[in-house]
């Protein structure tokens, strides 16, 4: 597990002025010890920010972000810079993990759709995708061979690097965590959904917490901790991916940095009634985050990235899986506009929205 030095360390927090989590953020930490000391700063970005920050992070200071900032984890100072740059690196991440995932499989290529796969008589598909962290230009599921040869007419030619790994069928469960020398704090449990590759729709319910948080704690004690390079004397947050198969393994997809501080918290917060920027930002991570023992309350964050689509159309599709799965009707009732139309340039989010589902009725 990581360590906190006895010195603490200075925090820099970067912060995307729409974000509604921009002043959680914020208030939250200017009320937490890491607030405590002169060092500490605070950066309003409006736009992918320029070379000039790599001053200010040239530190190995604590690194906050508001929402999924991957235009910035270059800058990182260099003791967080460490951990991300492998997780940024798909091939050795998946290496290093690889030892918890014997039977994964994995190849490197600059020539993706020559590699010879094994299709497992039609069981097993790959994702084939750039060797670059926290993006999803040119990556691309196929299903066959076919559809592998296919990207040659779909990927640009360049000199990349593309990484073919097995898809990894199962729930698709995410979660935000905080990890110090002594503790561990999860902060979300949710389950994301795609239309495509990339994220459309996340479902946070206080039930997935209950069901699922122990698991990504085990997961952070028994892979991450034991195969990636955790800086000492750093807080660290970061956001893991993961699937749950049925074999109850959960097996990581990709870990991302900063999302501890994005819609999740704020989607989870509404359920727990409490602030879980202000758990994050505590002297110690000995705080369980938990729901109330009567609270069943769902909250689904709808991220609308196609032209013309509106957050709306994502949701029938969850409604119906979950009357189908439970028998009961529920209907969206619209909480927050996560993003002003204006700003879709900076976050590919042409609509973005948090609903709260209200269950109506037994419709069986």
């Amino acid at each position: 597990m990581v360590g906190m030095g006895s010195t603490r360390p200075k925090a820099i927090v970067l912060t995307w002025a729409p974000l509604p989590t921009t002043k959680l953020l914020t208030t939250a930490f200017l009320k937490s010890p890491l607030a405590a000391d002169d060092g500490h700063q605070i950066h309003e970005l409006n736009s992918t920010p320029d070379s000039s920050l790599k001053d200010i992070l040239s530190s190995d200071g604590m690194l906050i972000c508001a929402g999924s900032l991957a235009r910035v984890a270059h800058l990182l100072g260099p003791n967080q810079k460490r951990f991300f740059d492998v997780t940024e690196d798909s091939f050795l991440f998946r290496t290093l993990v690889g030892e918890s995932y014997p039977e994964y499989i994995c190849h490197k290529s600059s020539d993706p759709w020559a590699v010879k796969l094994d299709w497992g008589g039609g069981r097993r598909k790959y994702v084939i995708k750039p060797n670059v962290g926290y993006s999803s230009i040119d990556t691309f599921i196929v299903n066959n061979a076919e559809e592998q040869e296919e990207l040659r007419t779909l990927i640009t030619p360049s000199d990349r690097e593309f990484i073919i790994e097995e898809f990894i069928d199962g729930e698709f469960l995410c979660s935000d965590i905080v990890v110090d020398d002594k503790s561990i704090l999860v902060t979300s449990v949710y389950k994301r959904h795609d239309y495509g590759i990339k994220e459309t729709m996340q479902y946070h319910a206080s039930e997935l917490y209950r069901q699922h948080a122990q698991k990504f704690k085990t997961l952070v004690r028994e892979v991450i901790a034991q195969h990636l390079p955790l800086p000492p004397d750093v807080r660290v947050m970061f956001n893991v991916e993961a699937k749950l198969g049925d074999d109850s393994i959960l097996r990581i997809v990709e870990i991302n940095p900063f999302r501890a501080c994005g819609v999740a918290p704020l989607a989870t917060s509404l359920i727990f009634n409490k602030n879980v920027f202000e758990l994050a930002f505590a002297e110690k991570l000995d705080s369980e985050v938990s729901p109330p023992t009567n609270s069943d309350r769902e909250i689904v964050v709808c991220l609308a990235r196609k032209e013309g689509e509106k957050a709306t159309d994502l949701l029938p599709p969850l409604l119906n899986n979950l009357r189908e799965a439970d028998g009961v009707g529920r209907e969206a009732v619209e909480l927050q506009v996560i993003l002003e139309e204006k700003d879709k340039e900076v976050f590919e989010i042409h609509d973005g929205r948090i609903f709260e589902l209200v269950k109506k009725r037994n419709v069986l």
